[in-house]
Order: C-alpha cells, then structure tokens, then sequence
C-alpha cells in the first residue's frame, strides 16, 4: 500500500472542503483510482490522515490529522505488530536523545531496542549454553525456537511502522567488509597454487585403508584440504580483525538481491532451510571474497512528528525503557516456546504411534526407535528438551 505524505495531505486539503467524487480526490492526493477491496483498503489509509463524510459522490473534509492515526492490526494477538508501537519508540528515543546513532546494522539494531542481549548474534562461547549438550552456542542455532526469526520481524515492523505514519525514513545498504588486500589475494593465490600442485591423490585402495583407520571424517578432511576452490580457501584462511588494508564494498539492496539469487541459483541452495540460508551466506562471501556482508539500516526521524520528549532522555532513563520492552519480549517469547515445543512433541509422539500401528500388522510389536518418524529427526523434540530450550531465551533474550 503507498504511503501518503502528511504534509501533502496538510497542502492540498482543509477542514470544510467540498471534493465532487472519487476521482477528485485522488488527482488531488496524486493517488491512481482503485476499485473493489483495493478501493476499501485506500480509503481506510485516507483516514488514518483525514477524516470525511460522504454526502452523495461528494467527500466533505472534516479535520486533518497533525500527526498521523496508528493503523489497527486486527490479526490475532501474536502476530508481528504486538510490540510494534513499542520497538518504534525506542529507536526514535535513542537516536533523538543521542544514545544511538542513526545508522547500525539489524543485530545492534535488535540490541539497542532492547529486543535480546548482547549475546545475540555473536559468533563466540556462550557460557550459558555450554550444559546445553544438543547445542551450539550461535545465532543460527536460535532459529530452532523461532525467537530468533520473531525478533527480527518485529523489528522489521517497526520500520515499516515509521513509514506509514510519516514518523521517520527509513533506507538500508548491504556493507561487505573485504578479507584481504589486492597484494595479499596474488600471495594466496600463488600459495593455493604450489599446495594444489603438490597433492597426490590417494588412490582407492589407500582411501579404503584410511576410512577402516581413522573412519569418514579423515576422508572428509582431505577433500576439504585438497579439492577445495580458491574462494574456499579463502573464506577458510584467518583475518586480522584490526588489519587498516581491509577494504568496504556497498552494495545497493537490488545489488544484493541479485548476488543472492545468483549464489543460490549457482549451488542450487534451499533457502527456506536454515543449513540452505547458511550455505548460501557463506557462498556469497566466497563469491565477493569478503570476510563479512550486513546490512546497515538508516533511520532518519521526522522531528515534527515525534514527541520532543524523546530528545531530552539520558541514558539511565533509556535503560529503563529497554528493560521494560525486554520483558515483555522475553515473557512472551518464552510463553511460545513452551507451546512449540509442547506442539512438536505431541506430532513426534504421534507420528511414531501411527508407524508402530502399522508395522505391528507385519512384524508383531515393534520398538519405536524402528520408526521412520524416529529416525528421520521428530527425536529431536525431545533431545532438545524443554529446559535447553529455556536456557537459550535466557541467554540471548533476557537483560
């Protein structure tokens, strides 16, 4: 839906004003004329900026909003826009107040808010998570339990909650960070060159003694050593993180999307699988040789419209607005998790009774590890148990 500018509306609008029809007020608000549902939906925006009474074809003007009317969500509690108002205040509080700058990528963006911790998204131990045995104490690993895709939504709800209601703009660039300078890619490359001469390969027999020796992961480990691409080896040398000749590249969002859909397409990745999305990061950063890619989101605030409050607020008083929102995140977030995985048990549970019944026709009474439901990863509901999954919103959510 196209958003209308507030000060547009104030221009060329007035309280009492008379427009003939339809058609008038949409030349006037530089709007392309609709009909049916889509007709209902414009006129519905219209008055979260104005109001009107119709009187035959005619639309009588009635007052303009100076600020303008929340949109009403009226999908069930739960969806995306139930903190939304809230996350969209403490971004504008931080950044007229000076505790944050405009422009961060999405992870700080969620930390600022008060949505997670400082823990989300680091690529480090996580001490709270190291009795956690069926997990990896990363960002990924949260997806399992969909807070981590939640609070990403909501802060993507939010943005798009500035826009509607002319509160601020809000524009995004992806910034790659380059590993390695021009004259450090030529040494690598002549070093990638001289290893790959010097391999021989193992023949069969010899690959067929090492797996009997020293089992699957040895073979694995050659081929990743011996026949990997020049931009795998890249992506697997180590970096100095305080190195002054690592370079920026900027890349539109058309510029980005386009590199991930080559890369997808290249590797025929599934993307709406978590390992799919992973391999497809890694792919780009291979492909562009950079050590990192994010996207560094702007928010501009339209100062008219926010409440001058927001610019006098110190930092101690931020705080306390994060924690409040961070509690309402956190309760609700772990209220899911409880109902999903109490979901995916009862489905496993179900899927194992259902293939039990059906084998005990063939071969008497089975064992429910026999089970393809059991095999094929519904054991998974119960191997990451309820108290793991409760470990991980605490330790990436709660401040």
């Amino acid at each position: 839906m196209r958003i209308i500018d507030s000060e547009t509306v104030k221009s060329v609008l007035y309280p009492g004003m008379e427009i003939k029809n339809y058609k008038e007020l949409c030349s006037l608000l530089d709007e392309k004329q609709k009909t049916g549902e889509a007709k209902q939906i414009q006129l519905g925006n219209w008055q979260l900026y104005f109001s009107y009474r119709k009187q035959g074809h005619k639309f009588i003007i009635e007052e303009i909003f100076d600020i303008p009317k929340e949109k009403v969500d009226g999908r069930a509690q739960g969806n995306h826009s139930l903190f939304t108002k809230d996350i969209a205040d403490n971004i504008l509080r931080a950044i007229c107040s000076g505790v944050a700058e405009k422009t961060n990528a999405g992870t700080k963006w969620i930390k600022i808010v008060g949505l997670a911790n400082d823990n989300y998204g680091a690529r480090k131990d996580i001490p709270e998570l190291r009795s956690c045995d069926t997990l990896k104490p990363t960002l990924n690993d949260f997806y399992y339990y969909g807070a981590g895709a939640a609070v990403k939504s909501y802060l993507q709800s939010a943005f798009n909650y500035f826009e509607k209601n002319n509160l601020a703009s809000v524009s995004r660039e992806y910034i790659g960070i380059s590993r390695f300078n021009e004259e450090e890619l030529e040494e690598l490359e002549m070093k990638y060159d001289e290893e790959s001469d010097a391999v021989i390969p193992l023949t069969g027999q010899e690959l067929i003694e090492l797996y009997k020796e020293k089992g699957y992961s040895a073979i694995e480990e050659l081929k990743e050593k011996y026949f990997m691409s020049f931009e795998e080896y890249l992506f697997r040398q180590p970096f100095n993180e305080d190195s002054a000749d690592l370079t920026i590249k900027q890349y539109s969002e058309e510029e980005y999307l386009k590199l991930k859909k080559d890369v997808a397409d290249k590797y025929k990745l599934d993307l709406k699988t978590i390992k799919g999305r992973e391999k497809l990061f890694i792919g780009m950063l291979c492909q562009e040789k950079l050590r990192t890619l994010y996207e560094a989101i702007t928010v501009v605030p339209n100062r008219d419209n926010v409440p001058s409050s927001y610019c006098s607020i110190t930092k101690k008083e931020y705080e306390e607005y994060q924690k409040t929102l961070n509690h309402k995140i956190y309760e609700h977030l772990s209220l899911m998790t409880e109902k999903r995985y109490e979901k995916n048990y009862e489905k496993w549970q179900q899927s194992i009774q259902e293939e039990l019944s059906h084998m005990k026709l063939k071969i008497g009474t089975p064992k429910p590890h026999m089970t393809k439901a059991y095999r094929d990863g519904y054991l998974f509901a119960e191997s990451v148990n309820l108290q793991n999954r409760m470990k991980v919103m605490d330790a990436l959510i709660k401040i």
